[in-house]
């Protein structure tokens, strides 16, 4: 009696700690159909994952929202919403080397997305509305990837810190960014098709019927930023590059109205500047100024 109660006192051990390893990878799926979507998720602990897919129908369809929140080490999270009136994301991952994957459809309304993550993380962002995508971005040491195709307006506010980002931006009136990248090493450039970085590659803003603003500033040594601009009526530009060995190439293109930028590098710096304006006016004051 005694040795088959220990027996089965052991295997009782054995299960509860197989299930503790499984239990320590925790999963969240989320699909939901209607003219009201409404989602939260929370996750402690690492290796976990959260999908939401949100699909907005029906006459009287409102708004699809998620709230997110992952705190722990090597966290994913796939979200996905289709909307015909707004899409609404909100996703912090507190932690190392986690990953967010974002598709926002809102055909013909608005797309919005904040995102917080750690450092070695990875986000990758894909909005399309017809008419106006929003996206606000707060990295450590990580890797971003945004494509905006809006109908009227893309506005994109992001800071990173020893980060690289591949920004794509196309509005059928205008895109609005701003970048701010802290630390050492930092990158504003395009990417292949892979995902890997493409440094011949630049960030591209494209308004069909407007104009284009860029604002970025690249704090730290050993920077690279890469920029294309083209629009219909205006492209401006306004890139800042401190401390040194900083490298900005920037080609501006417009059909009907004119071109500004304005550099600013400290250190030592290399600057490649082109303007192409059909009938307006082309400006570039670039200033370098050395480190003493």
């Amino acid at each position: 009696m005694f040795k088959k109660t220990f027996v089965l006192m052991m295997s009782l051990v054995f299960v509860l700690g197989l299930s503790g390893l499984v239990l320590a990878q925790n999963t969240v799926d989320i699909d939901q159909v209607g003219p009201i979507n409404t989602a939260t998720a929370n996750q402690t602990g690492s290796g976990n994952d959260i999908d939401v897919i949100q699909t907005l129908t029906g006459v009287a369809a409102v708004s699809n929202i998620a709230n997110i929140s992952q705190v722990g080490v090597g966290n994913n999270v796939l979200a996905a919403q289709d909307a015909s009136v707004s899409n609404n994301l909100g996703v912090t991952q507190t932690g190392d080397d986690n990953e967010l994957i974002l598709d926002q459809n809102s055909s013909p309304a608005t797309n919005t997305a904040s995102v917080s993550q750690s450092n070695g993380s990875i986000a990758d962002i894909d909005q399309t509305a017809g008419s106006y995508n929003a996206a606000t971005v707060t990295q450590g040491a990580s890797q971003l990837y945004v494509d905006q195709d809006a109908g009227t307006t893309n506005d994109l506010d992001v800071t990173q810190d020893d980060s690289y980002a591949d920004i794509d931006q196309g509005a059928n009136t205008s895109n609005d960014a701003y970048i701010e990248q802290f630390g050492v090493g930092n990158n504003l450039v395009g990417a292949n098709g892979d995902g890997t970085i493409n440094y011949e590659s630049p960030a591209t803003q494209i308004s069909g019927g407007s104009y284009n603003d860029l604002g970025v500033y690249q704090a730290g040594g050993g920077n690279d930023a890469g920029l294309y601009q083209e629009a219909s009526s205006y492209n401006f530009a306004d890139i800042s590059q401190t401390i040194g060995n900083n490298l900005l190439e920037a080609l501006q293109v417009t059909g009907g109205g004119f071109n500004s930028l304005t550099v600013d590098q400290r250190g030592g710096m290399t600057a490649s500047v082109s303007q192409t304006a059909a009938t307006g006016n082309n400006t570039a004051m670039v200033t370098q100024i050395p480190t003493p």
